[in-house]
Formats: C-alpha cells, sequence, structure tokens
C-alpha cells in the first residue's frame, strides 16, 4: 500500500534505523513531501536529537527527483537548487 504522506513513513524508517543502529546523526531527507502544516513537528525532532537518542544531532537533505537525475541535471546545479530552496522556505531555512 502506498502511504499519502511519503516523508513521514520515511522519517518513520529512519527512526526505526537511529534506534537500531544507535546512528551518531540523523539525516532526514524529502522535506519538500512534508505535508503543510506539518513542519513544525519536523522542526521539533531536528531540534530534539536527545530524544531520539541521535549523539551528533539530525541534518536535513533535499535530494534531485528522479526525473532530473535522468534529465543529467549537473551536481553543482542541483546543490545550488538544494541551498536555495533551504534558505527560501519558511519553516527550514
Amino acid at each position: 500500500m502506498k502511504s499519502k504522506r511519503p516523508c513521514l513513513q520515511h522519517w518513520l524508517n529512519t527512526i526505526l534505523v537511529v534506534f537500531m543502529y544507535r546512528v551518531f546523526t540523523g539525516v532526514l531527507t524529502k522535506p519538500d513531501l512534508v505535508d503543510a502544516g506539518a513542519e513544525n513537528e519536523v522542526v521539533k525532532i531536528v531540534k530534539s536529537p536527545e530524544e531520539y537518542k541521535v549523539k551528533k544531532g539530525f541534518t536535513m537533505v533535499k535530494l534531485r527527483s528522479q526525473a532530473k537525475i535522468n534529465a543529467g541535471q549537473p551536481l553543482p546545479e542541483a546543490i545550488a537548487e538544494e541551498s536555495d530552496w533551504f534558505r527560501k522556505h519558511r519553516h527550514f531555512g
């Protein structure tokens, strides 16, 4: 069954990995898929690494879509796009 909230499902999978392997740094991916209104929950997670037993805190990345990878988007362009997205985002910037 396909999740209606893929970022939340991915986050739950990430937390499972954190607990299983005592990860030092948690990585939250696909922030662009967070449902509108749920951003504060994600911010709360990032600011509470001790609650999730992540020793060095969390980092968040927004990766290229598969379509952009297939289209051959250069990595420097993707990195600049990611940086710009975070800089402009109301909650994650």
